[in-house]
């Protein structure tokens, strides 16, 4: 069992919530998809299963990415190449995501801080998407 800083690549749709102005002044709630591809820095636990040999050794990992408002959790597995210390995995990434309390698309708001007030997180058990992760080991 290792606790390791690596890097991953992840595909993936968030919902968002925002604010539309109109010519009046009025604020409207919005709705948007998030399409987020981008190189993220997270934490995994990996759990190396030896096999005695230097080029090749399984792992699973539990990982967390640092984002404050919405962490992702990846759970996956792969393989490690001991000898130069590298390991690749992959598997599928969760989040939590943001629902409206009372508030409803289309509605017309006094301030954005009402929209922030009214946002909720909850967390989904379907997979938001998928990650590449390759790791290091110093």
């Amino acid at each position: 069992m290792k606790l390791l800083v690596g890097q991953l690549y992840s595909s993936s749709t968030l919902k968002g919530y925002g604010v539309s102005n109109s010519t009046s002044g009025q604020f409207t709630v919005t709705e948007d998809d998030i399409t987020k591809g981008s190189l993220v820095t997270a934490i995994f636990l990996n759990f190396n299963f030896g096999l005695g040999s230097r080029y090749f050794a399984p792992i699973t990992q539990i990982g967390i990415d640092p984002t404050k408002k919405r962490p992702f959790l990846l759970l996956g597995g792969g393989f490690s190449i001991p000898n130069v210390r590298i390991a690749i995995t992959s598997g599928p990434i969760w989040t939590w995501n943001p629902s409206l309390g009372k508030l409803s698309v289309g509605q017309t708001i006094s301030s954005t801080n009402d929209l922030e007030k009214d946002i909720q997180y909850k967390f989904n058990i379907q997979p938001k998407g998928w990650y590449l992760g390759i790791q290091y080991n110093l």
